[in-house]
């Protein structure tokens, strides 16, 4: 996968603005000055644009608004922030939607003090041309915690649901990469392995989050929020293959769905039995619900694929 780091664009404001009346210059890892059309050229060949901006530049706002409007016009988008907390995605989807007012979304949501006016233009943008917008970021809530407790161990006694907010535990930490020593540079006496270890979570989650987003020739949409359904694509956003070839097509997929959740069911039935065998039958058949109920959503998905696979076009 190609994949462009934009933090190497460096904008400058200038008190003394030239003839073109240009607000910002840009220059590219080599420190060579480009034009604006020649990087968007660039960035329409790629998969995954990171625009590096400083959070309290009103430029870097602009440009990147006027970035987004600008590949929106040539390919297909879809939007993710730092800025947005994994834990509040059903929020953004709802606002986008229609299904939330911007005050609610605004007092349920928790958005940074430069909201209304540096990231709001950005989500309207995205609500009002109907792309999907992902929030990236693990819950401070989190981040803390392993800040203050510990280091990354700390997340290991939060609860299941809780961990579906953040990458996959545990997380590959290697404190020896140059911006994590920079960080500790930076901060001086106020800086320590824990503080490290809280942003690699946040780098390991917001990467988590792009990927899981951005699927090379996905057949399902992200669904609106963890516990609703995802929604399937009508063609491959790639090869433009039709998923479903008639009204009622995937009507044989459920029977496969079903088939897989028996086959989860009777594997969770003997393995509670082999475990636990004085485990009561009371808890055995919840553990089989639980255990249906958890695959229910991925069992929708490998049924579908399956299904396409058994009997293409």
């Amino acid at each position: 996968m190609k994949a462009l780091l934009l933090i190497s664009l460096l904008l400058v404001t200038s008190l003394s603005f030239s003839q073109d009346k240009s607000a910002y210059k840009i220059y590219d890892l080599k420190g060579k000055q480009v034009t604006y059309a020649k990087m968007l050229k660039s960035l329409l060949e790629m998969d995954i644009v990171l625009f590096g901006e400083e959070h309290n530049c009103a430029i870097a706002h602009w440009l990147q608004l006027e970035l987004t409007k600008d590949i929106a016009k040539k390919k297909d988008l879809i939007l993710g922030a730092e800025m947005f907390e994994a834990d509040n995605q059903e929020q953004l989807d709802s606002y986008l939607i229609g299904t939330m007012d911007a005050k609610e979304f605004d007092s349920t949501a928790r958005l940074w003090s430069n909201y209304e006016t540096d990231y709001a233009p950005l989500l309207n943008y995205a609500r009002d041309n109907n792309l999907d917008f992902t929030a990236t970021n693990i819950p401070r809530k989190y981040a803390s915690i392993v800040y203050r407790n510990g280091g990354l161990t700390a997340l290991d006694s939060i609860s299941y649901l809780e961990k579906e907010w953040m990458a996959p535990l545990p997380i590959k930490f290697n404190s020896e990469l140059p911006q994590y020593k920079a960080i500790l540079d930076m901060m001086g006496e106020h800086g320590t392995p824990e503080l490290v270890m809280a942003q690699a979570i946040k780098d390991a989650t917001m990467a988590h989050f792009i990927l899981n987003t951005y699927k090379v020739g996905q057949v399902f949409e992200v669904g609106l929020g963890i516990l609703k359904f995802p929604v399937m694509n009508d063609r491959c956003p790639k090869c433009d293959y039709k998923f479903e070839r008639e009204p009622g097509y995937f009507i044989g997929a459920m029977y496969l769905s079903y088939a897989l959740a028996v086959a989860q069911g009777v594997a969770a039935f003997v393995l509670m039995a082999l475990v636990i065998p004085t485990l009561s039958i009371e808890w055995v058949i919840t553990a089989v619900i639980c255990t249906i109920l958890i695959f229910s959503k991925k069992n929708y998905k490998w049924s579908r694929i399956l299904y396409i696979h058994i009997f293409p076009w």
